[in-house]
């Protein structure tokens, strides 16, 4: 006589290794690879990779996907280290895109486990940069141009007829005060 002890089928479990940080900020030509372990006690059938993208504080179905990254033809693949490239490319700056890799095993209809987020916040730096570049050519040329307009007023008082209103002076004063708030924007930016 012989005993046979059955065991129940245990669920896929994997794990991302790297990066290691949840929460990353790249730049959407960035490369990044997401390295993980994926085992399962019987065998693996394939690693999916899903990616969630948020926009504007919604989801952005059209750039969220799901993609086998690795099928298993072998029935006893029990462990399995891997890399998936983290794709930005087509993501506009601020989106943020959430990556999980998912685990199946060969039970049909079995939901296939999820390794832990890999969040990442698109940031186009060059982007910002022109952007921040051509604020802070702006603000120049409004300083030149206030500047000019202080010059004339001077001129004016320097004159013994020359007079200026409380207006103008009003209105240049209110420019200024416009130009040090632009500037207090750009360099929060910055």
């Amino acid at each position: 006589e012989r005993l046979i002890k059955v065991r129940e089928d245990g669920a896929p479990v994997i794990t991302v290794l790297s990066p290691v940080f949840p929460l990353l900020e790249a730049a959407p030509q960035e490369e990044i690879n997401a390295v993980y372990e994926a085992g399962d006690d019987i065998g693996l059938a394939g690693i999916s990779l899903e990616r969630k993208v948020v926009l504007n504080g919604r989801e952005a179905a059209e750039l969220s996907f799901t993609k086998r990254v690795r099928s298993f033809s072998e029935p006893d693949a029990r462990r399995f280290s891997g890399e998936a490239a983290l794709e930005l490319y087509d993501l506009p700056d601020g989106a943020r895109a959430e990556f999980s890799l998912r685990a199946c095993d060969r039970l049909p209809g079995r939901p296939c486990p999820a390794s832990a987020p890999v969040s990442i916040k698109v940031v186009d730096f060059e982007a910002r940069h022109a952007a921040a570049y051509a604020g802070l050519d702006a603000l120049r040329g409004a300083a030149n141009a206030l500047r000019a307009k202080e010059e004339e007023l001077i001129g004016r008082l320097e004159i013994s007829t020359g007079a200026y209103s409380p207006a103008e002076l009003e209105r240049l004063s209110a420019a200024w005060k416009a130009l040090a708030s632009d500037a207090g924007r750009l360099g929060e930016t910055l």
